[in-house]
């Protein structure tokens, strides 16, 4: 062990390591910041090429700066890659993955430090939706093995055929694995860097470690806590439900039909779980534990302007003309605020997953059943939203009426334009029939 280590003791190796750790951060601190999108949520955020072309070029100019210092790896997979073929030794790779990985970690500290937390989370690596994880990890398998060979083929001190910068070209290596891999995963393409945004963010979800591709199959087996009885059976139920659904809507094409199950004790929520069938999205939420979908954290828009704010909603026939024209007066007079717009998407379920996820700013109705209600009333309140009576007061489950907004400001100011008119109740027998 002591021989491993010899290297270890000089000062030279203490300097290479403080220079992998400092390149390391400069270089996560810029990319990882390049991925936000500091705009509004109707504004697209920075493109495919942008985040490319910025990992690719501070890769190269971080490793001109830093190459002379240390080897400037800056990527856990090159150290290893480093030790198997003997380039360096087994304890100088480990020293190397460690400083990476402890600069990550502070690297995206950092950039969560100076980004407003409705933009959370920042850069987590996610797999696109029609992928599987398997798919998904050869793509990452791929884009790190074209990065690790392009060092080895540039840095072969046999070659005299190369006349353009090293940097430059493992720099571009490092674009063209994000021009090409973004789309499928985020581009992970460096542990490194997908463990600190990981850790930072708390975010897991297909996080990129080699057992990933196994996840899905042995998941089964895994408890939530070494109290847990019930995750096999909750995964039974899940496949049982979302089987059911798909055989029963498998000819049916209009993209909003859902489940939507909701669990309550004394009428007070507990959690949520709305699954939007051909979209194939699990919505999931459990009061004080967060919102997801398929996984990934959900969160509103937060958008406090009511003249920029979306707002969703439904209209259907009503017998009572008096009713119909308040409905359509409604409309109109949250247009003339002016409200950005006004849509009708088709189902209670989904318009509040549209607010938790910040598509849509606000969602009003009267006139829908608790059950519609429940599940997405904890999701929406769980992803920073809120949620009130039509009057502007607290939310009641059984009045048959709901804001959900992704502000108070938003939903207040709804409030004060929609004129109520009567539903019923849904804890009145009478009233449980339309």
């Amino acid at each position: 062990i002591m021989t491993a280590f010899k290297g270890v003791w000089t000062r030279q190796f203490w300097t290479s390591m403080a220079g992998e750790f400092l390149a390391v951060f400069i270089f996560l601190v810029v990319s990882l910041g390049c991925t936000v999108n500091l705009k509004d949520q109707a504004t697209p955020g920075p493109s495919t090429t942008h985040i490319a072309l910025c990992f690719g070029f501070s890769i190269a100019i971080l490793i001109h700066c830093f190459g002379h210092i240390c080897e400037a790896y800056l990527n856990p997979a090159v150290a290893v890659a480093m030790v198997c073929t003997k380039k360096i030794s087994m304890a100088k790779g480990l020293f190397y993955i460690v400083a990476q990985c402890v600069s990550a970690l502070a690297a995206a500290g950092t950039v969560a430090l100076v980004t407003p937390h409705s933009k959370w989370p920042v850069a987590v690596t996610q797999v696109n939706e029609n992928l599987s994880a398997g798919q998904a990890l050869l793509v990452e398998v791929f884009i790190t093995f074209q990065l690790v060979f392009t060092i080895f083929a540039s840095c072969d001190s046999k070659r005299k055929d190369i006349k353009v910068p090293i940097p430059l070209i493992i720099g571009l290596s490092v674009t063209i694995g994000h021009l090409f891999a973004i789309p499928y995963t985020g581009a992970s393409m460096n542990p490194a860097r997908s463990l600190g945004v990981a850790v930072v963010f708390n975010s897991w979800h297909n996080h990129w470690l080699i057992c990933e591709a196994l996840r899905n199959e042995v998941s089964f087996m895994t408890k939530s806590s070494p109290v847990d009885l019930v995750t096999e059976t909750d995964k039974k139920v899940e496949a049982m439900i979302i089987s059911s659904i798909k055989k029963k809507f498998e000819t049916h094409r209009f993209p909003f039909v859902a489940v939507s199950i909701g669990f309550a004790v004394q009428k007070e929520l507990e959690f949520g779980i709305i699954y939007s069938c051909l979209e194939d999205k699990m919505y999931t939420a459990r009061k004080g534990k967060g919102a997801f979908c398929n996984g990934v954290q959900l969160k509103v828009s937060q958008q406090q302007d009511i003249t920029k704010s979306l707002v969703i909603t439904e209209i259907g026939y009503k017998q009572d003309p008096h009713i119909m024209e308040l409905m359509l007066s409604n409309m109109e007079r949250i247009l003339g605020i002016p409200a950005h717009g006004i849509r009708a998407v088709g189902t209670a379920a989904v318009n509040m997953c549209l607010v938790a996820c910040g598509g849509a700013d606000a969602y009003y109705h009267i006139g829908i059943h608790c059950w519609d209600m429940a599940a997405g009333v904890v999701i929406v309140t769980e992803a920073g939203g809120v949620v009130l009576d039509i009057t502007g007061g607290p939310f009641d489950l059984m009045s048959r009426r709901l804001i959900a907004a992704s502000s108070r400001a938003v939903g207040e100011r709804i409030a004060k334009e929609i004129q109520a008119f009567p539903c019923g109740r849904d804890d009145k027998p009478n009233n449980l029939s339309d």
